[in-house]
């Protein structure tokens, strides 16, 4: 059996070198984690610069795979059989890879936060965690119909287009899709087809706000006996209306309903480990509906760290941790270290704003130092 070269009582392992897994790395770090910290990064090989070279100055393992089952030979090839694993994840690809190891015996002495004890099919079929979750009290979905529907009848021609899964295998699916017309209905199913996808992949959705601060989400840590909340809302984001969170803030004024109906999802998904539940506000029925969950260390998850003393790294490797009130949390910003510094390059000094009560991630220097090798590792 193959063992690899890190031998120590315990180790965490990253799976990841993006933001996110950034970090994890430093809030070990800051909690003085006394054991070896192993980022692997399956998606590139050999001398290929990722963020976590340039940012933590920390040894990288590189493995590129071609399917996402063979992360448990990465991580058996990396790591001594008897070191004790703690692997956290930055994106959920790897998550049943791992669960399926762990329970047939190919990764041994490990723990790791694998999302649902029922299975992950609800959480990774948004079109399947719809259905299980809008019968709960106090959950608010948006209507969503599948594929075979006809969209222009149920929502007139302003929805949505969403593949159902993120990824399939270790292949990233398109973004969902704001439609206006049945002409840009058509453009977008053709693009999907050209793309490999089948009609079965998608379905259609009633659009809610595209408002970045009507985009809110309840993150933070959940298991059987401790949880720690934090609520969080965009304020930029790209792609405009849909996309990721440039800019990030602590939102004091969410409403516990929300909260009330994370603590319903993740009890009845018998849950355990990192999350980030998604809402987008609905301005006609003036109601927050959820839109997805998910199960690992999000993007912004060192905002939460920051405001919590670490809380979720102390939780995942077992330390003293004790949980803090979501209300008591003070305000700061999450801002996207590498997309602030582009914003900046397009003359958008208003962004600075928030650099007071705010902390880049990657900082800035860093983000300058990484722009010169990001088109390389995208191409990797």
């Amino acid at each position: 059996m193959a063992t690899g070269s890190v031998h120590d009582k315990e180790c965490v392992i990253i799976i990841g070198t993006y933001i996110n897994a950034c970090s994890i790395f430093q809030c070990l770090k800051k909690i003085d984690y006394q054991f070896p910290i192993v980022l692997i990064d399956p998606s590139i090989d050999g001398n290929t610069k990722c963020l976590a070279d340039i940012w933590l100055k920390q040894s990288v393992i590189k493995k590129k795979i071609q399917n996402v089952e063979e992360i448990t030979a990465v991580i058996n090839d990396s790591v001594d059989l008897g070191t004790k694993k703690i692997i956290l994840m930055t994106a959920e690809e790897f998550i049943d890879p791992i669960k399926h190891g762990i329970a047939d015996g190919r990764l041994s002495n490990t723990i790791s936060y694998t999302g649902s004890e029922l299975g992950n099919e609800q959480i990774f079929n948004r079109f399947e965690f719809y259905r299980f979750i809008e019968d709960i009290e106090g959950v608010s979905v948006p209507k969503t119909i599948d594929y075979s529907e006809n969209p222009n009848r149920v929502f007139g021609n302003d929805y949505i287009i969403r593949v159902k899964k993120s990824w399939e295998q270790d292949k990233k699916l398109p973004r969902l899709q704001i439609v206006h017309s049945i002409e840009e209905k058509k453009k977008v199913e053709t693009e999907f087809i050209r793309e490999g996808l089948k009609p079965q992949m998608w379905c259609y959705q009633e659009l809610l706000s595209t408002l970045d601060t009507n985009n809110v989400s309840v993150c933070g840590w959940y298991d059987a006996a401790f949880k720690q909340y934090a609520v969080t809302r965009k304020l930029v984001q790209h792609p405009p209306k849909t996309g990721n969170g440039d800019v990030v803030e602590i939102f004091e004024e969410a409403p516990d309903s929300i909260v009330q109906a994370t603590d319903a999802i993740l009890e009845k998904l018998k849950y355990s480990g990192p999350f980030e539940m998604e809402f987008v506000f609905d301005v006609n029925s003036s109601e927050y509906k959820v839109i997805e969950l998910n199960p690992r260390f999000w993007m912004q998850h060192g905002l939460v760290e920051q405001v919590t003393d670490q809380a979720l790294v102390r939780r995942a490797v077992g330390a003293p941790v004790e949980s803090k009130d979501y209300k008591s949390l003070k305000h700061r910003y999450w801002i996207n270290g590498n997309q602030m510094l582009y914003r900046l390059a397009k003359g958008q000094v208003r962004m600075l704003k928030y650099m007071k009560n705010g902390t880049c991630y990657p900082p800035l220097r860093i983000a300058a130092k990484w722009f010169a090798f990001y088109h390389a590792y995208k191409r990797a």
